[in-house]
């Protein structure tokens, strides 16, 4: 159906709707924490691109050419570089969201919508 776009597509398709989610209500306490972030980051995926480039020199799977860009690194589809990545932004993203809200006993999923909610009233313009 994508194509070449396939793999690029199903990963930006999955993680972009949940980090306009996180990043949208918590953006500010986020960035706050974006030493945090982008060391976990950049560690996740070195971590996972040392073992990639393993499990590709031992022919332990494949991807088809007609489904990724074709753009390398290390051997490495820049379309999986993209998904480690983007998930290791989700998921330490998400743990620092979640725990702060747990950690100042406050209900994750009211406390999680609070920005959303405040930001609709002042679009509505009510208070």
């Amino acid at each position: 159906m994508l194509n070449r776009y396939s793999h690029l597509f199903l990963t930006a398709s999955f993680s972009f709707p949940l980090l306009v989610l996180l990043w949208g209500g918590q953006g500010r306490f986020l960035f706050k924490k974006k030493r945090i972030i982008v060391s976990s980051v950049l560690g996740c995926t070195f971590y996972l691109v040392v073992f990639y480039f393993l499990a590709l020199q031992l022919s332990c799977w494949y991807y088809s050419p007609r489904k990724i860009l074709n753009l390398f690194f290390l051997d490495i589809p820049l379309d999986d570089i993209f998904l480690f990545a983007s998930v290791s932004l989700l998921v330490s993203s998400a743990t620092l969201v979640f725990a702060s809200f747990e950690k100042k006993n406050q209900p994750i999923i009211r406390s999680f919508f609070k920005p959303f909610q405040e930001f609709f009233f002042r679009m509505i313009g009510k208070d």
